[in-house]
């Protein structure tokens, strides 16, 4: 290539980078799109709803608020906890109150924003819409090494290739390029998941396995020692900063997929009998062999020196938090059952007339659509058998590149297609190698199409004729591909919506203002991480801490027909927390603990230690049993309320009243709903023949819809915006 092209090439990729880029944040600036609004005054209002006095939306998921609070501790006092241990670990007062949790956490998310926010000259007023951007702008570099990997994986350079070759090939690069930054960086479930408004770590998660795959295969192609060994740390330092961006058994989980393909590449190698080495000698000291070995030392040493010893261990245990069974640890519940992005994932959408889109509106994602449509899975698979096939029957050079890539990406895919469907926050992952094999396979199938009988000639009319052909087939392959991905993820993202309004905003100010600075707030645990984000106050739980005793005693407070009860329970998790029920634990069966704990709460002091002895315990471990149900020192506690609450009372129910034989039935779709055949409880007649015969009693019913003072609860703010009703209730010491 001369000089002349090789600028002219250099300037087109990158134009076609920008293209990608800009195309990866465009679908995700999609979430924002709401705000434009529809001229409906209703409409309108509900919008006004959902976004702040600025205008700004808020988030789209709660975990984000999570992070919010990490940003604002992390700037104000230079840590991400708020507190401190004996032994001097960070400690996180605000979570799990009272007992508090470990603040220790990946520091990504908050170094990277602190940083952006630093370059806006530290303008407080800037940062709610750097977090509100930033995950989209990350994410989207990810384009950028899609597309490296999508030129790499097609750029072959044979001996005596024409300069009509030369042309296909730099041409069918780029297209590679080209779709693999498209496919894989607006993959519908990746942007929603990275889209405007969800402030979380996922903007990290796709980048950073690009660019393992992007270090190995480099070091495995790289042919001096010192670039195979340059690119071995950087495959290390990519894992290692990974870490520190998302869970860190993770980190090494993908390492070591990405490793077991280059073992697997040159396992290929020993097999080709024009690469095998010559004797056990030059097989032990092969550069690549040493690339590989190099890279999973540095590694596990870098895993090891930076997040400890545990992460070793943990990656047998990376997948075990998505078991979706409603059994839990022994006869506890398991919290994770209610979590609909833990749930396995169906590989088909419910219509096969959707099998080609990208986002199919109301439907659980399946991965098919969440990779971008069924076009993308045919495709990646049929790029993974041309590998297959080029591997076989290629020339030297074409089947060790097509060895590289089969191998890694085809550990990626079979790999990504188990974890998602074991979950579907797992779809994400498998974006990666299916995006990267179906935007090889048109770059194969280009160099193929350019071929002619008579390189080095000039073409006769027919023969250009049948080139233009092949070559818009190519094009036309590729538009149908990666169209469905772009609408899907720009429909997808159009539909995310922020996850609190302004009632629950004004509920936060309230509290703010007009609470103890030590009070504790008490309600279910989905909405606690923007209520300690909001409100600057602790939380019994939060996403971070879904304790499954918890459960059960929050669930019991929230829908028991004695008000008494549920006041004692709020009352003696905000002095002593689990305690109480842990040590009854400790003594005896667990549901002996739980039915000895409801009758001890509600009667006096003297009575409950009687009581306790009675049950069983010695007149010693009744008194400190007593002690922690009755604790003599309780925190200011709020209840909040909200009606979305109501709509889910169908779960509390469920952990209220679990069984205890570790065998309890998930409770059917129609719990979560008013009624039970799904339609709206009121201006129904149906709604108020449930409402009537089966609602009414329970302790959150009765303060949200009677809204009565009793001797129990006090209202102190209530806040209606059309979209959410809260209320807030004191709890009576």
């Amino acid at each position: 290539m001369t000089g002349k092209a090789r600028i002219i090439s250099v300037i087109i990729h990158v134009l076609l980078i920008t293209a990608v880029i800009a195309t990866a944040v465009f679908v995700r600036s999609a979430a924002s799109s709401f705000t434009k609004g529809t001229g409906d005054e209703t409409e309108d209002k509900y919008i006004s709803a959902m976004t702040d006095d600025n205008g700004l939306p808020y988030l789209t998921d709660m975990d984000s608020y999570y992070h919010v609070r990490l940003v604002d501790q992390y700037l104000g006092h230079g840590s991400l906890g708020d507190g401190m241990t004996e032994d001097g670990r960070l400690w996180d007062l605000h979570s799990y109150a009272p007992e508090g949790r470990s603040a220790e956490y990946q520091p990504g998310i908050v170094w990277v924003t602190a940083a952006a926010w630093k370059l806006t000259e530290s303008d407080p007023a800037q940062l709610p819409g750097i977090e509100y951007r930033i995950s989209a702008l990350v994410a989207s570099l990810s384009a950028l090494v899609a597309y490296i990997i999508g030129c790499r994986a097609v750029s072959l350079k044979p001996s005596g290739r024409s300069k009509r070759q030369n042309t296909a090939s730099t041409i069918a690069s780029m297209v590679s390029g080209t779709a693999a930054g498209l496919l894989v960086a607006c993959a519908p479930q990746f942007a929603t998941r990275t889209c405007y408004g969800r402030f979380d770590t996922d903007m990290f998660v796709v980048l950073m396995e690009l660019l393992l795959i992007l270090f190995m295969t480099e070091a495995l192609r790289a042919p001096k020692f010192w670039q195979k060994g340059l690119f071995a740390v950087l495959f290390a330092g990519a894992a290692v900063l990974y870490a520190q961006c998302w869970t860190p058994r993770y980190a090494m989980l993908f390492a070591g997929l990405t490793a077991v393909g280059g073992v697997l590449f040159l396992i290929l190698m020993l097999i080709m009998k024009d690469t095998r080495p010559k004797g056990i000698k030059a097989a032990l000291t092969a550069p690549s062999l040493w690339a590989v070995i190099a890279g999973g030392i540095l590694t596990v040493g870098g895993l090891v020196l930076t997040v400890g010893t545990s992460v070793i261990t943990s990656i047998f245990t990376a997948l075990g938090f998505t078991t979706s069974t409603a059994t839990g640890e022994g006869v506890l519940p398991n919290m994770l059952a209610s979590i609909s992005e833990l749930k396995k994932a169906n590989l088909f959408p419910r219509s096969m007339g959707d099998f080609f889109r990208g986002y199919v509106a109301n439907e659980t994602p399946s991965v098919i659509n969440g990779i971008g449509g069924g076009c993308v899975m045919a495709l990646a698979v049929a790029g993974l058998v041309w590998l297959a096939v080029k591997y076989i029957r290629g020339g030297v050079e074409t089947r060790k590149n097509s060895a590289l890539y089969l191998s890694v990406l085809g550990v990626w895919f079979v790999a990504g297609l188990f974890l998602s469907l074991y979950g579907i926050r797992f779809i994400e992952h498998l974006s990666v190698p299916a995006g990267l094999l179906a935007a090889v396979f048109p770059g194969l199938l280009l160099i193929k199409a350019n071929r002619t009988d008579n390189e080095g000639k000039a073409l006769r009319k027919k023969e250009r004729k049948d080139l233009i052909i092949k070559n818009v087939l190519v094009a036309a392959l590729v538009a149908v591909t990666v169209v469905p991905s772009i609408t899907g993820a720009v429909n997808a993202c159009s539909a995310a919506r922020p996850t609190v309004s302004t009632a629950s905003v004004a509920s936060m100010q309230f509290v703010r203002k007009d609470t103890q600075g030590d009070s504790l707030l008490a309600s279910w645990w989905d909405m606690g991480y923007f209520y300690e984000a909001a409100g600057d106050r602790a939380c019994l739980w939060d996403g971070g801490s879904q304790d499954s005793a918890r459960a059960i005693m929050v669930s019991k407070a929230l829908v028991t027909d004695d008000l008494e009860l549920s006041r004692r329970i709020i009352l003696m998790l905000s002095g002593s927390g689990n305690s109480a029920i842990d040590f009854l634990m400790e003594k005896m069966p667990t549901k002996d603990a739980f039915d000895l704990l409801w009758k001890a709460l509600v009667i006096d002091k003297e009575s409950a230690c009687a009581l306790l002895v009675d049950n069983g315990l010695t007149a010693e471990d009744a008194a400190r049993a007593e002690a922690m149900i009755h604790p003599a020192h309780v925190r200011e506690a709020y209840l909040i309320l909200t009606y979305t609450m109501t709509r889910q009372i169908g779960w509390y129910e469920y952990y209220a009243n679990w069984d205890f034989t570790g065998t309890q039935e998930m409770p059917s779709v129609t719990m979560y709903s008013y009624t039970p055949d799904g339609t709206p409880m009121f201006n129904t007649k149906a709604g108020q023949e449930y409402l009537d015969n089966v609602r009414g009693n329970e302790t959150m019913w009765r303060l949200f819809f009677d809204a009565e003072k009793t001797e129990c609860f006090t209202p102190e703010f209530e806040w209606h915006d059309g979209l959410e009703h809260v209320r807030v209730w004191k709890v009576e010491a």
